[in-house]
């Protein structure tokens, strides 16, 4: 039987449709043009611009959606959002400078990106829409990315408006597209990477290959890593419904066996400098023989802070370090950040703070492993998953970025979506329906 909508005409009722059309398509677009690093560009050239885009998100979903549907679309991320707003107001009391101006703003952008978001995963078709999306936001970070190979004047003028004067973050062996940050550019690869599973067909394959060549160019060792064991969950999923899979298992490990039985040491011919080099030293043996700090020093300089520091922390925004509080934060804080939220949400806000972070990725997680989905939704949430766990202890203030919210709201929406679950609940009603099509569609990251 159709379902209508009561008291209002048929003329209206597809014109709310095609109008829910539209939103969703636009949704998507700022969306991607969120994970692509565009944002920060657009920012920079005029404060009331991002603005303008927020009230626009704000427009689209309010003017597309009653409040009954939002409530029930973002129900999921209703403890990411509890959490922050304690979190950030326990911060904002602890600290002794005024930061509630601050907190306010994240809060609102948190508010914004979980609307855009919880409509993005409400149905599979916008999550369709979205991953069509994703090859170009790789195709232009790549893009971008070579041209800074022999034009970092570009660069600064992209990521600092200047051309001469401004410093940049892109060192010699590390290029991070429009993200600026090479450490940010392979989390927003990553995810972008995860989320292209829900299209197919060769713009996606071409979209992946050039998602992989943007982590190279990070020589992120962080991103390399989590990029092949994401690969190996995607292909396990994929051998787990695939009836050739003990072929394939057999092949892989007679492979194996011919190159470690032949002798061939692939390490020796790969370069020591750039990003092999850099990937190929999990110790940053050679960062610390150039004099540079690496992640060991960084949380040896923050731990004796953790120590005196008093039980209900040093307040909100400290775990980004004197960079970011400058002069008027009057503490001793080292000047770089904690690169770590398990240890910055410790220093932020006392143990309460980090206990507390711990909880929530925790019950995200177990909500994620006890949702009913579909294996190949399975697989994307745990990858998710592993990147923002991961990402957690290697990078600090994710929750104030545009990017980290994203990463985290998808986290915690994608297992509550009613599509993906709905879509779980048909396939146990008809176990022989579909499998071959989904088993080719599994594993289409790598």
């Amino acid at each position: 039987m159709e379902y209508s909508m009561p008291f209002i005409s048929r003329p209206v009722q597809v014109r709310a449709a095609r109008s829910r059309f539209d939103a969703r398509w636009m949704l998507a677009i700022l969306l991607a043009i969120l994970f692509s690093g565009l944002f920060q560009i657009i920012s920079q050239t005029s404060r009331f611009t991002l603005w303008g885009i927020w009230l626009l998100i704000w427009w689209l979903v309010i003017w597309n959606y009653s409040p009954a549907n939002l409530s029930r679309l973002w129900k999921p991320a209703l403890p990411l959002v509890v959490w922050f707003a304690v979190y950030g107001i326990w911060g904002a009391i602890a600290s002794p400078i005024p930061v509630f101006a601050v907190l306010g703003r994240d809060f609102f952008r948190l508010l914004t990106i979980m609307m855009m978001v919880a409509v993005l995963t409400a149905d599979r078709v916008s999550l369709r829409r979205f991953a069509y999306l994703i090859p170009w936001v790789l195709f232009l970070n790549l893009v971008v990315s070579i041209a800074f190979l022999e034009r970092l004047p570009l660069a600064q003028f992209l990521l600092h408006g200047d051309f001469a004067n401004a410093e940049t973050q892109i060192l010699d062996v590390r290029y991070a597209g429009l993200w600026g940050n090479a450490n940010f550019a392979g989390m927003n690869t990553l995810i972008l990477l995860v989320l292209s599973a829900y299209g197919r067909g060769w713009l996606i394959r071409l979209g992946r290959a050039a998602g992989v060549g943007i982590i190279y160019l990070t020589a992120s060792r962080t991103s390399t890593y989590l990029l092949l064991l994401i690969g190996l969950l995607f292909l396990y999923n994929h051998l787990r419904y695939n009836p050739r899979a003990r072929q394939i298992i057999v092949g892989c490990v007679i492979a194996m066996a011919v190159v470690w039985l032949s002798g061939v040491e692939f390490r020796a011919m790969l370069p020591e400098e750039g990003a092999f080099g850099r990937v190929f030293d999990p110790l940053q043996v050679n960062t610390e023989a150039a004099g540079e700090e690496t992640r060991l020093n960084v949380m040896e300089e923050w731990l004796p802070v953790l120590e005196r520091g008093p039980w209900y922390g040093y307040g909100y925004g400290v775990m980004g370090g004197g960079a970011v509080m400058g002069t008027a934060f009057s503490t001793d804080i080292p000047y770089y950040g904690t690169h770590n939220m398990y240890l910055g949400t410790c220093i932020e806000d006392g143990f309460f703070g980090g206990i507390s972070f711990l909880v929530l990725l925790g019950f995200g997680l177990l909500a994620a492993l006890r949702a009913r989905l579909a294996p190949n939704d399975q697989t994307v949430v745990l990858a998710l998953w592993l990147v923002a766990i991961v990402f957690s202890a290697f990078a600090h203030s994710l929750q104030t970025y545009l990017d980290g919210c994203a990463m985290y709201l998808l986290c915690f929406l994608l297992p509550g979506s009613t599509a993906l679950r709905s879509a779980s609940q048909e396939r146990r009603r008809h176990p022989g329906r579909g499998n071959g099509s989904s088993c080719r569609q599994v594993g289409r990251i790598i």
